[in-house]
């Protein structure tokens, strides 16, 4: 089973007078580097979105800490804080 690699492309913009960020970065796979198109990403207790095909995100979260989940058929799953 392939791993997914988060790439490092987690840009998190906080905004002073608002209680929300935006991510966005790029899901690639940890063995070949190419981008996992349509993977799933799932916020902990909270909304999930999808990649594009390309494997690039941009979403509106709370502004705390929190657990992403990025899944996709054929890719081990992998839980991280940002």
């Amino acid at each position: 089973m392939k791993k997914i690699l988060f790439l490092p492309l987690l840009f998190a913009t906080l905004f002073a007078m608002s209680q929300t960020r935006t991510l966005s970065g790029k899901i690639i796979s940890a063995t070949d580097q190419r981008a996992v198109g349509m993977a799933s990403l799932t916020i902990k207790n909270g909304k999930s979105f999808i990649a594009n095909d390309s494997g690039y995100f941009h979403v509106e979260v709370p502004a705390r800490e929190l657990s992403l989940t990025v899944s996709s058929i054929g890719f081990a799953r992998k839980e991280i804080t940002v």
